[in-house]
């Protein structure tokens, strides 16, 4: 069964002009992920290009012996995006931090129908750039600010994403991710919930005041945010001629 443009969630997706869209519609396939799924393998093949529809996925760089997160997307994202360039192996792994679904088609079909259809390639390349902008974001963030911020902004960042549900993730996780210790990341999260900021059970985070914990949190949450607009149609002209 073909897509339906009216059901589509992706902020990518949506962002194409009708005809654009249909031209991709008959390779888009829905795919759906379980929390804590490998979508993306680090140094394999890239296969598919994926339109996160709904969920939290993280990014990430590993070495032999440890890993950090790059980025964090939701239905703003692409999956495999850098195969729009022409790179056959995936730069980093992509793990579903909760459960969702994508739309997906095979790299070999879009990259034929971007040669005949540049504007596609131009939207696209917006969503490629945004991805680089938030990554850059992500490291700048890592040297310039503390602790409590870079945690702040991001329990905000994945609250914003999963609507304000609970986050599937352990203090552990968060340090992991963050590359921090996890003795700290407990010390900050136990402070934003004795101030009313999160609410903790097991395994699991609910930010409770979200206006509050972005008072704490680093500019980089809404600077990150600020790099969405590229994928909208109204900003998408001034994006291709910068």
């Amino acid at each position: 069964m073909l897509v339906q443009r009216l059901n589509v969630k992706n902020a990518v997706l949506n962002a194409l002009p009708p005809v654009d869209f249909e031209r991709l519609r008959p390779c888009l396939r829905p795919v759906l992920f379980k929390r804590n799924s490998v979508l993306e393998e680090q140094s394999r093949p890239i296969e598919n290009i994926c339109f996160i529809e709904a969920g939290l996925v993280s990014l990430r760089r590993k070495s032999s012996t440890s890993s950090v997160e790059i980025a964090l997307i939701d239905s703003r994202g692409i999956l495999g995006i850098s195969g729009l360039l022409g790179m056959h192996m995936a730069g980093h792994q992509s793990i579903a931090v909760t459960s969702g679904m994508m739309l997906c088609m095979r790299v070999s079909d879009l990259l034929s129908i971007m040669e005949t259809q540049p504007d596609i390639r131009k939207h696209l390349l917006c969503g490629l750039q945004a991805l680089l902008l938030h990554t850059s974001q992500v490291a700048l963030c890592a040297l310039s600010h503390s602790l409590a911020q870079r945690v702040a902004g991001w329990l905000c960042h994945a609250s914003d994403s999963v609507g304000g549900m609970e986050i599937p993730v352990s203090h552990e996780y968060i340090a992991s991710m963050l590359g921090l210790r996890r003795a700290s990341v407990t010390e900050s999260l136990i402070r934003f919930e004795r101030e009313g900021l999160i609410a903790k059970t097991r395994g699991a985070l609910r930010v409770r005041d979200r206006d509050r914990l972005k008072q704490v949190a680093c500019s980089c949450c809404s600077t990150i945010a600020v790099h969405a607009p590229l994928l909208t149609k109204s900003s998408l002209s001034i994006g291709l001629q910068t």
